[in-house]
């Protein structure tokens, strides 16, 4: 009879677990669906009927997760790609942009906005990091971050499977070739907010 009683208790504060992370606690996500046809790895979710966001579910060394999150709508002029974390690094490499960090990528965890990363990415699925963007010139080229440099070394140092990377539309199709796994270019199209 106690087997059955703590099997009680294990359910219940189980299922107390599950409902904080979706759904029960107001500001807690809920998944509302997974996003079109050709996107597989974004994920709808809502923290309310009229706040929703598109959720990355990026896998990392150690069976860990990160959690990225598209959360506006994109405009005309804005692309998202699935990046290969090894053919991104190349490419950075041969930019001549941030060598500094480049070359410390030994020790990307001494970067002094690492611990940030780490601080973003440790909420989960409750508060899902933005995606970082890059800019892109035609004819094709690397031009740097305007935002996530450290959330990308942060994932690159945990073997990231992949990094969806927010970029210009002009550009996002060599982008994709050079350095993207597989997946399509992704447009405002995919991620309808209304």
């Amino acid at each position: 009879m106690s087997a059955l009683i703590e099997c009680r208790k294990y359910l219940t504060g189980y299922a107390r677990g599950i409902s904080m992370l979706f759904g029960a606690h107001h500001n807690s996500p809920t998944l509302i669906g997974r996003a079109g046809p050709n996107m597989n790895i974004f994920q709808i979710y809502s923290t309310s009927p009229a706040r929703k966001f598109y959720v990355c579910t990026i896998p990392l060394q150690g069976g860990r997760t990160a959690f990225m999150k598209v959360q506006y709508e994109l405009s005309e002029n804005e692309a998202v790609v699935i990046c290969d974390p090894e053919k991104f690094l190349l490419l950075w490499e041969t930019s001549n942009i941030h060598t500094d960090i480049i070359a410390n990528k030994n020790n990307w965890e001494k970067d002094y906005k690492f611990h940030s990363a780490e601080q973003g990415f440790s909420h989960g699925i409750k508060n899902p990091v933005p995606l970082p963007s890059i800019g892109l010139t035609k004819p094709f080229r690397f031009r740097g971050f305007s935002n996530g440099i450290s959330r990308t070394i942060w994932l690159m140092h945990y073997n990231a499977a992949f990094i969806p990377f927010l970029c210009p539309r002009d550009g996002a199709e060599d982008f994709n070739f050079a350095c993207g796994t597989g997946h399509r270019c992704l447009q405002k199209d995919d991620f309808p907010f209304d």
